[in-house]
């Protein structure tokens, strides 16, 4: 363990917020989220079909209970189930390229943009759409291959 581990670990042990772990949920209903998540752990990868980045909250996982009953106003479901996977926070960090997300205005998009980071950035509006308390992290690209990565450094969430 390097020095840098040590210090993080000693430094998540005295801060309750703080987790060493990020952890992925699944969007979509409980059945269809039991599923992708079987199909995660046998493929032993997550995919963006969407995005060019993986999303990631660092959420302590005795907080993350509220993820599961913010319901999305469009659809009126969960915002995330109670199925995911999470990962050393450090692993991720320093072998996959994990980022915390920047928040800011248009103004701060462009220059993120322009410099290669727009993986990295999510608008924040504290009137209409401030998503910074799911304490988002990324990776950059659309599949994380984790088939290298240490078992018993990840977590799996499920209802039983």
């Amino acid at each position: 363990m390097s020095v840098m581990s040590k210090r993080s670990d000693k430094f998540r042990t005295k801060k309750r917020d703080q987790s060493p772990y990020l952890f992925h949920f699944i969007k979509g209903s409980a059945a269809e989220a039991e599923k992708i998540l079987k199909t995660i752990l046998s493929e032993k990868r997550l995919l963006s079909k969407q995005n060019d980045y993986i999303c990631f909250t660092a959420s302590p996982i005795t907080q993350v209970g509220g993820f599961f009953e913010t319901l999305v106003d469009r659809t009126g479901q969960p915002m995330y189930q109670p199925y995911g996977i999470g990962f050393s926070r450090d692993i991720l960090i320093r072998d996959f390229g994990a980022k915390n997300v920047i928040y800011g205005d248009e103004k701060d998009a462009r220059k993120m943009y322009e410099c290669g980071l727009g993986w990295r950035f999510l608008k924040l509006d504290v009137d209409e759409f401030d998503f910074e308390w799911l304490r988002e992290w990324r990776t950059p690209g659309k599949v994380l291959d984790f088939s290298g990565f240490p078992k018993e450094q990840m977590i799996v969430i499920a209802p039983t």
